[in-house]
C-alpha cells in the first residue's frame, strides 16, 4: 500500500466513523447521466471502503449516453466523499455524488468528470465568464469585473462538485 491509497484509506475510516454516529447505515454513490436522470448503488456502511475504491460497476453499453460497446470493460462509480449529504427525511442513508472512472480513471463522459474539466481549462485560459451570454477569452488582461468576481464563482463552482 503506497502513501497516497494509505491516507485515503485512514480518510474513509474516518468518514465512516463520522456517518455510524450520526446513524447511516447505508450510503448512496450517484452519478447523473446524459439525460439528467440519477443512477446510484446502495452498499452498507460496513462496504464503504470498497466503494470509494472502485467496486460499484455499471455495464457502459446497457446505459444510454456512456460511450461504450459490448465488449468494454464496466465502468466503476466512485464516491465523492468530500460532498456527503446525510437524507433529513432517511437519516440512515448517506447520500454522495460519484464519479465514474473507467481503468483507473476519470470517465469523460460523466457529468461531473466533464464540468470538472470544462473548469479546469477555464482556469488554465483564464477565461472570464462573467455572464452566460458573453465569455470573452483574457489570458493577458483580466478585466476589473472578472478580478473582483473570481474567488466568488470559484467558490460556488465548488460548492457544486
Amino acid at each position: 500500500m503506497d502513501a497516497t491509497s494509505h491516507v485515503h484509506s485512514r480518510k474513509i475510516k474516518a468518514v465512516q466513523s463520522n456517518l455510524r454516529e450520526k446513524g447511516v447505515k447505508y450510503c448512496i454513490g450517484a452519478y447523473v447521466d446524459i439525460h439528467g436522470v440519477p443512477k446510484a448503488k446502495v452498499v452498507p456502511l460496513s462496504h464503504l471502503e470498497h466503494m470509494a475504491h472502485g467496486s460499484e460497476l455499471y455495464t457502459g453499453y446497457a446505459l444510454d449516453g456512456l460511450g461504450q460497446e459490448p465488449n468494454d470493460d464496466e465502468i466503476a462509480s466512485v464516491p465523492d466523499l468530500d460532498h456527503i449529504i446525510q437524507l433529513p427525511w432517511e437519516p440512515k442513508l448517506a447520500w454522495m455524488p460519484a464519479d465514474n472512472t473507467f481503468r483507473g480513471k476519470p470517465y469523460a463522459l460523466n457529468t461531473r468528470v466533464a464540468l470538472k474539466n470544462v473548469l479546469a481549462k477555464q482556469r488554465k485560459w483564464e477565461w472570464d465568464s462573467t455572464s452566460a451570454s458573453s465569455a470573452r477569452f483574457s489570458p493577458e488582461k483580466k478585466c476589473r469585473r472578472h478580478a473582483r468576481g473570481a474567488q466568488s464563482r470559484r467558490q460556488a463552482q465548488q460548492a457544486l462538485l
